[in-house]
């Protein structure tokens, strides 16, 4: 093979290999949603990313963002937010409001076998394996959020 050539080569490999670099470190799964307080006035959502290249559905790092916010025309002041990092595969939530000022945040993922779009986990049937869970509470209407210990 001449010099040519095999410096075409060895150009052509490098910048397929970088794309295929690059391409794995720029992929991130994100998927979120959320739930309004009884009375409407707060609004609470959380945030998954999956670390670089890792499929959702894949057993990896997760950083859980938790945030809550105020309803209204124009107002929507952060009440809270936190993050968190753990360790599963096809993590999910439940959010559960006991009141406009208590809200409890379940995280748990499904067991190997079992899919997050299957219909025993639309209608909340599927088996859970627990993660993390947060209650949080504020001491009045215009208070932050914050958890308790």
């Amino acid at each position: 093979m001449n010099q040519p050539v095999k410096v075409a080569c060895f150009f052509w490999a490098s910048i397929f290999a970088l794309m295929g670099t690059l391409q794995g470190c720029a992929s991130r799964v994100v998927i979120g949603g959320g739930a309004e307080s009884p009375d409407k006035t707060v609004y609470l959502s959380v945030d998954i990313a999956t670390a670089p290249g890792v499929p959702y559905d894949e057993r990896g790092e997760k950083l859980v963002r938790i945030s809550i916010s105020e309803r209204g025309a124009g107002n929507r002041s952060s009440l809270l937010q936190k993050d968190l990092k753990v360790v599963a595969a096809q993590l999910d939530w439940d959010i559960k409001w006991q009141s406009p000022n208590r809200v409890n945040v379940e995280l748990f993922e499904y067991p190997p076998g079992i899919s997050m779009h299957s219909d025993s986990a639309r209608n909340k049937t599927a088996p859970r394996v627990a993660v993390t869970s947060l209650s949080l509470v504020r001491s009045g209407k215009d208070a932050a959020f914050k958890p308790v210990e």
